[in-house]
């Protein structure tokens, strides 16, 4: 794996990345970030106007708890038009996640966009520990 903790995949009609992670707390904050790079960037000094949001989510597993937040981040993005900017902080206990962000406004031009993710998928999508690393695969519908 690169650099980054996560790489993109390209399927025959979706799109993906495959993430690493120290623990499971770190895995999900990888996810969340090569999720938000796929989406797209702000272009250099554009004047974001930020805004920050707490997400709670209640799960029944650490995979269904990636794609929920993954889906949250995507309506967050497609219906307020905010792009995660950064995470000020994970809590990951019992069933129940709960995540502060900092999101970006998009407007006026100021968003190139990468992709077009039309949901995050259950497809396949499993944990693994390798070694010393935990693994996911995340698909995406484009």
């Amino acid at each position: 794996m690169p650099d980054k903790n996560f790489k993109v995949f390209a399927t025959m009609a979706d799109i993906g990345i495959e993430v690493r992670g120290t623990d499971i707390k770190n895995l999900i904050y990888n996810s969340i970030i090569g999720f938000s790079e796929l989406l797209g960037k702000f272009r250099k000094n554009s004047g974001i106007e930020q805004n920050k949001q707490t997400i709670k989510i209640r799960f029944e597993s650490y995979e269904s708890l990636i794609v929920k937040v993954l889906n949250e981040l995507l309506y967050i993005y497609e219906v307020k038009e905010l792009r995660l900017i950064g995470i000020d902080k994970i809590f990951v206990k019992e069933g129940t996640f709960q995540g502060n962000f900092k999101f970006g406004k998009i407007k006026n031009n100021n968003f190139i966009i990468n992709n077009s993710i039309k949901a995050v998928t259950h497809h396949n999508i499993k944990i693994e520990k390798k070694r010393k690393y935990y693994y996911i695969k995340i698909i995406m519908d484009i």
